[in-house]
């Protein structure tokens, strides 16, 4: 039985159950068992007491029809309905018309008045405002995209799609998509012309991103490591980014991020003191280094190819400075503060 029959004949079970069939089904005929995975997709559109009914009448026991039903499972986004072509001419707009500190400024007022993934759920036109900011951005190449406002649960949520409610999972692909594109615009630089491949697929040529094959990606069910494989992101190119990460690489942002607030603290009472040779005008400046060292793991290469894209301003350090920044932020901050590296 091919797919197109299988969903048919499930929708004709619940059709069956959703009518108040009551009456017992004759014993010499057969039913198909349903397989859960596949009938977990029903729960978007049908009532749990409909599809329990029916895992029942699939032979299925109370308590496996019972743990189907319990997960949370996502609306499914029809490809057909996702607005790319309206994000990547309002970024075009964008760049053609805005440096990246306006449009820094204007992602911040939408992830504040958003500030759920919820709210962007419910307001389309935000959302392509969002996306087409962080294309724009992407576009610039100065700020990446960890470094730029965000909506409340971008760097906290895992991703795990039996975690994610609809709108959890439509801002997770969003920025999976926004993540790859920033990914692709930074390997240009280097690929000569030749088309972009991530895993075969080609997603990049004479200097045109495919955000329908990015799109394709983020919605099939590859999972984080192989789409991080596919797009050949090592652990510092991952920092970049908000989404596409292994767990160690997300949880290690998240902590370095709640620690920043003490940093910034720290940083400005020393500048504040007497004798201190710290300007209180260079703390910003001073706390993206720790943050750059911070998730480059205490290497000071690593830390100067995060800096720029922390700042959105080309550095002037070498790994001379860096490394002397580091040993002085160790004094100012103490070991607490500087046990990443």
């Amino acid at each position: 039985m091919d797919d197109v029959e299988f969903q048919a004949s499930l929708d004709d079970l619940v059709r069956e159950v959703e009518a108040g069939r009551t009456t017992p089904k004759p014993a010499n005929t057969t039913y198909m068992r349903p397989n859960l995975d596949d009938v977990g997709g029903l729960l978007w559109r049908k009532s749990p007491g409909a599809i329990f009914n029916m895992l029942k009448d699939g032979g299925y026991t109370d308590a496996e029809a019972n743990a189907a039903i319990a997960k949370p499972i996502m609306e499914p986004t029809p490809k057909a309905t996702q607005p790319i072509d309206d994000w990547l001419q309002l970024a075009i707009d964008f760049v053609d018309h805005y440096e990246s500190a306006a449009l820094i400024s204007e992602l911040a007022r939408v992830a504040g008045d958003m500030g759920s993934a919820q709210a962007l759920y419910d307001d389309p036109e935000s959302r392509t405002l969002m996306m087409s900011l962080h294309l724009a951005l992407n576009r610039h190449q100065k700020i990446a995209p960890r470094f730029r406002p965000f909506v409340g649960e971008q760097l906290t949520k895992s991703g795990k799609a039996d975690r994610l409610t609809a709108a959890e999972s439509q801002l997770s692909n969003d920025l999976q998509l926004v993540d790859m594109d920033w990914a692709i615009h930074r390997r240009m630089a280097s690929s000569h012309g030749e088309p972009i491949l991530f895993g075969g697929t080609v997603v990049c040529d004479e200097g045109r991103v495919d955000l329908a094959a990015l799109l394709d990606i983020v919605q099939s069910r590859a999972s984080m490591t192989k789409r991080i494989n596919m797009a050949a992101l090592d652990e510092i190119d991952q920092c970049q980014l908000l989404k596409l990460q292994t767990q160690s690489v997300r949880k290690r942002k998240i902590r370095i991020r709640q620690a920043r607030p003490a940093v910034l603290n720290k940083l400005r009472a020393h500048a504040g003191k007497a004798r201190s040779k710290t300007d209180p005008g260079q703390v910003d400046r001073i706390a993206a280094q720790w943050e750059a060292l911070a998730l480059a793991r205490g290497s000071a290469t690593d830390a100067l190819r995060l800096l720029p894209f922390i700042t959105g301003h080309p550095s002037t350090m070498d790994a001379a400075a860096m490394r002397d920044r580091k040993r002085k932020l160790r004094s100012i901050l103490g070991a607490d503060l500087c046990r990443y590296w």
